[in-house]
């Protein structure tokens, strides 16, 4: 029941954090005024903004202009509360001292990924705002738990180092400048060596799906793409297998 709460509530912060994506880059404020379609600026009445229901509901159309409502939102509202119910789950088996604060902050720092990962997606660009605050906070919570917390901290300039030297070496054409402060908040958020799987990851799929968009002429290669929206799905993987692929690999290695 509380795992099906947890998708309910994170479907509520997806349709908000939907909201934020869409009005940071623009500097309107998030905060104030009504939501609207965003092709012919109806203000929506409340039963058009439940998450999932109204989208269903609608047909995946405005209600006004009949145009369709992008994917992106439902995906996003599904993927949020996928996300919260799993870190509860995933967290769990903690004592309850330890288990709010960590599922708090965990769920913060998830919230915060989604909307750079939806303006990377459609931008191409990160904002500091949603880097170095979330830094500090993560590094505050580590001290404050009681953790080896220069692990994180190290973990964090690592992943920071490696992405500047490949800034560096190819003068921003690898990735962009933003992708150095994400890699300091994933490592520092991750640790090591879980950071390592999300790495992985996300060069491996990066790799296969521009391999695929150039093969289907969508890209040619000396296109890029954004990197952020490979490096935070790889975070969410590694969060809650990360530790067991290493677990495993080591295993596998041992044996030879």
């Amino acid at each position: 029941m509380i795992i099906f709460l947890m998708f309910v509530f994170g479907a509520l912060i997806g349709s908000f954090l939907n909201v934020v994506a869409l009005r940071l880059p623009s500097e309107e404020r998030f905060w104030r005024g009504r939501s609207h379609c965003v092709f012919c600026n109806k203000l929506l009445h409340w039963f058009e903004l439940i998450p999932l229901v109204s989208f269903l509901w609608q047909g995946g159309k405005c209600r006004d202009c009949k145009k369709n409502i992008s994917w992106r939102y439902i995906l996003i509202e599904i993927a949020t509360g996928g996300l919260f119910s799993g870190t509860y789950y995933f967290l769990s088996g903690q004592s309850l001292f330890y288990f709010w604060p960590t599922l708090i902050c965990y769920l913060i720092i998830i919230s915060v990924l989604e909307i750079i990962f939806l303006i990377d997606l459609k931008e191409g660009i990160i904002f500091d705002l949603l880097i170095w605050p979330f830094i500090v906070l993560i590094l505050v919570f580590w001290i404050l738990s009681g953790a080896n917390w220069l692990i994180f901290l190290l973990s964090g300039l690592g992943c920071a180092a490696f992405f500047g030297a490949q800034y560096l070496l190819s003068r921003g054409k690898w990735i962009g400048a933003g992708d150095i402060g994400l890699g300091f908040l994933l490592g520092a958020w991750l640790g090591f060596p879980a950071i390592l799987v999300a790495l992985f990851f996300s060069y491996v799929v990066g790799a296969l799906i521009g391999l695929v968009l150039i093969i289907l002429k969508k890209k040619s290669w000396a296109s890029s793409l954004p990197f952020a929206v490979f490096l935070i799905p790889g975070a969410f993987f590694a969060l809650f297998w990360g530790h067991r692929i290493v677990s495993w690999y080591i295993g596998l290695v041992g044996r030879f």
